[in-house]
């Protein structure tokens, strides 16, 4: 009997915790600054939104936006293309996470969320 081809996954390394769990609807989206503003980030912003249970995950970069916009809560998504472009999307369903932490001395927290991409456009952020 053969077994039926694997779906290919994403694999993301992520810089904050995104413990998005198995087989739960997630979008996430990579974005450039469209412009200069004034905010002390380096390179792209990620953002990680768990469809089914509603809850976003971003790092302090995320949050400091999240706080100057109150639309943030309503529509992240819109929010923040406001001033930033998104350059990479992904939807699809999540295969898993790994979380790492360590508290010692300097603190350390990454997510290696596995995405199984859906094909489809981008839905509605929070539907």
């Amino acid at each position: 009997m053969t077994q039926p081809p694997k779906r290919p996954v994403e694999l993301f390394e992520l810089a904050f915790l995104a413990p998005v769990p198995f087989g739960n609807d997630v979008l996430v989206m990579r974005f450039m600054r469209r412009r200069e503003i004034f905010l002390e980030m380096n390179g792209p912003l990620w953002v990680v939104i768990d469809r089914t249970t509603r809850v976003l995950y971003g790092d302090e970069n995320v949050w400091t936006l999240a706080a100057q916009s109150p639309s943030f809560v309503d529509d992240p998504v819109k929010a923040l293309t406001i001033d930033w472009r998104a350059e990479r999307v992904v939807v699809g369903k999540s295969a898993g996470a790994l979380v790492f932490t360590r508290g010692e001395g300097e603190s350390l927290i990454r997510t290696r969320l596995i995405v199984a991409p859906s094909g489809s456009e981008m839905p509605g952020p929070l539907r």
